[in-house]
């Protein structure tokens, strides 16, 4: 009897997490391809509708941010969807600028194009069509990550910056707040004001995901509003957090 991670072959933090619930005495592997004979299968990044834990999540980004604006919880407005393919820029109305253009699967930030106005627009047209839908840009001044795990909150962090200057879109390191531009993540403290209502809001955008585990990621608007950037079912861990994580799903495992 095992357990198995449904992720990349090549996920750290799974083989992080396995090692962990290893330790722990609860068989357990990672990768693709489910080993015969396992009994428990978790989505950790790869989707498998017949998974124990996460099997029935909305991955698709785009859908992510729709059904969140339906249901009432603040998110980013989807402007167009369903594939980008043969826009044109003179059917794009003046009103839309600036907004952002992503892909249904993305990761790290790494899919965002910026456009200010209907020249970049037209500059950037090929790449453009080659991503999926359209986000009205709403500045930032703050960003979160809320982990969930069964419907309670398991930590919060706020990204941080050396960084004096972050207001300017047009610095690709001031759009995407990512660790590769130099954004790490501070513990949110319990003493913070702010921390009920991240955690109201992460465990709603879960849960109506259908997330049994997520790291929702979360930005204060330059009107003090807080909204939902996107929901993630292989978050990155450090060790104490994969712990917590590995805990979880061990209980889980047992029917705990």
């Amino acid at each position: 009897m095992t357990v198995h991670l449904i992720s990349r072959d090549s996920s750290t933090t799974a083989k992080k997490l396995a090692e962990v619930m290893n330790a722990a005495g609860v068989e357990t592997t990672y990768g693709r391809r489910s080993p015969k004979g396992c009994d428990y299968r978790i989505c950790y990044g790869i989707i498998n509708r017949d998974a124990n834990l996460n099997g029935r999540l909305v991955c698709n980004k785009e859908r992510q941010l729709v059904m969140l604006n339906e249901l009432g919880i603040g998110s980013p407005t989807v402007l167009q969807s369903g594939g980008l393919y043969g826009v044109k820029v003179v059917d794009i109305p003046a009103e839309w600028y600036p907004f952002v253009v992503r892909r249904t699967a993305h990761a790290k930030g790494k899919d965002i194009l910026w456009i200010p106005n209907a020249e970049t627009a037209q500059d950037k047209i090929e790449k453009l069509r080659d991503r999926d839908f359209i986000v009205k840009y709403v500045q930032k001044t703050r960003e979160f990550r809320v982990h969930v795990n069964g419907g309670r909150w398991v930590s919060a962090s706020e990204k941080k910056s050396d960084r004096i200057e972050t207001s300017d879109p047009n610095i690709r390191q001031n759009l995407i707040w990512a660790h590769r531009y130099g954004w790490k993540h501070m513990v949110v403290k319990d003493n913070d004001p702010i921390r009920p209502s991240l955690t109201r809001l992460g465990l709603k955008a879960a849960e109506a995901l259908s997330f049994d585990f997520a790291a929702v990621d979360v930005m204060m608007s330059d009107t003090g509003e807080l909204m939902v950037l996107e929901v993630n079912s292989a978050p990155s861990l450090n060790n104490r957090r994969a712990e917590i994580y590995a805990e979880y799903f061990m209980n889980k495992y047992k029917g705990v």
